[in-house]
């Protein structure tokens, strides 16, 4: 639900858009109750005020802004913590009374215009998590991605099949290391004992 400027509240489900974009009629002031299992304790959501700052966390069910004071919010920010965290991940993408848009920005990052300018409309998106995603295994990948180290499961280019890093070790060139100062001349350690 939305509080829209010389509207009131106008509420709309998870999912579609509230407020109507292009409009610029401002929101003042929204509050989001999830449903499809999530409880609204494992959803909270702040306001932009101004440049850097934010309302509190407001627990999900519970108005966050104002009603009738004709003080525009400038964006939101939305995260799922507890076990909806675990399960379910969210998005939401947002229109300004200056035509900018932006999103959809994933769930913990702050969504404002560039310029600062008020909020007229917004659409929060939670889905739930793949399996994979769900035990771990997309961000294990990933890690063994960045290490260099090829995932099992993945298709691999004629490139990949060549790589050196796919040879056996008797068959790589051995290296030097190089050292970082130079040895000392004979002579002189002879001098220093």
């Amino acid at each position: 639900m939305a509080h829209v400027q010389r509207t009131g509240d106008v509420p709309s489900p998870i999912g579609d858009w509230v407020g109507t974009r292009g409009s610029r009629l401002w929101i003042e002031g929204f509050s989001l109750t999830p449903r499809d299992g999530i409880k609204p304790t494992d959803v909270e959501y702040q306001a932009v005020l101004g440049r850097g700052w934010l309302s509190p966390w407001i627990e999900g069910g519970k108005f966050c802004g104002s009603r009738g004071m004709a003080l525009p919010l400038l964006g939101l920010k939305i995260r799922l913590k507890g076990a909806a965290a675990k399960t379910h991940e969210c998005s939401y993408t947002a229109s300004f009374v200056d035509g900018s848009s932006v999103g959809p920005v994933p769930g913990g990052e702050t969504c404002e215009a560039e310029s600062l300018a008020a909020l007229e409309a917004f659409q929060i998106v939670i889905s739930r998590r793949d399996a994979a995603t769900r035990t771990g295994d997309a961000p294990r990948r990933g890690a063994r991605e960045r290490a260099g180290q090829p995932d099992a499961g993945a298709p691999r280019s004629a490139a990949a099949e060549s790589s050196p890093a796919d040879e056996p070790a008797s068959a790589k060139p051995a290296t030097a290391k190089p050292t970082t100062r130079p040895p000392k001349p004979k002579s002189a350690a002879r001098r220093s004992r």
